[in-house]
């Protein structure tokens, strides 16, 4: 005979989309207040692993990882003379059992070339996860008088608390730079998670 099945490990699923007052949702919306809900680094067929990208040229700013994937890959720039700023952001509900992790690799990165003018520009990378309780910086760090130079933050040494109802993750991305001279700025932000099984 099969074991019985432990309750006290079963966690009832949320979604397929979800906001911090309604964790039963059949659908998203242009805003992103409604988030798709993932089973932490988890999926299954029944399953998609979805999140909501903004702003975004595509206009589906919902993405699902194909099966074939193990993680996905975002990446926004701008270039042109100054000053420049852009702010975008990745997010996604999720339920988890235990606290976890992303896979290795996974990673925030920023490139900022301003060689020609000098002047110095920003990045920042804020990551919350919260609910309509509460909410919990994951990671807040920024740099400052930037001219030609590259910086990534690793992910996964970061821990996310386990959610028996939603939970929400916030990743997002700043950065800009001041007026400077005749030459081009190129300023870009790039976001990979790793880590989501592949189905294929």
């Amino acid at each position: 005979m099969a074991p019985l099945l432990n309750m006290s490990d079963c966690i009832l699923r949320a979604g397929p989309f979800a906001s911090e007052a309604v964790p039963y949702l059949t659908e998203g919306s242009p805003t992103g207040s409604e988030l798709p809900v993932n089973c932490a680094m988890s999926r299954s067929a029944s399953w998609p692993w979805s999140y909501y990208l903004h702003p975004t040229s595509d206009p589906d700013s919902y993405k699902t990882v194909p099966n074939e994937s193990t993680g996905f890959f975002e990446s926004e720039s701008e270039e042109g003379v100054g000053p420049l700023y852009f702010e975008w952001s990745v997010k996604w509900g999720y339920q988890a059992k235990a606290d976890w992790s992303m896979g290795a690799g996974s990673r925030v990165s920023f490139e900022m070339v301003d060689e020609p003018n000098e002047v110095g520009g920003f990045v920042s990378v804020l990551i919350v996860v919260g609910d309509e309780d509460d909410s919990t910086t994951i990671l807040d760090e920024s740099e400052t008088n930037v001219v030609d130079d590259i910086f990534d933050y690793d992910l996964s040494s970061l821990v996310f608390p386990a959610a028996d109802r939603p939970k929400f993750i916030t990743i997002s991305l700043q950065y800009g730079v001041g007026t400077g001279g005749p030459g081009d700025v190129l300023a870009s932000g790039t976001v990979e998670v790793l880590g989501i099984p592949s189905l294929s």
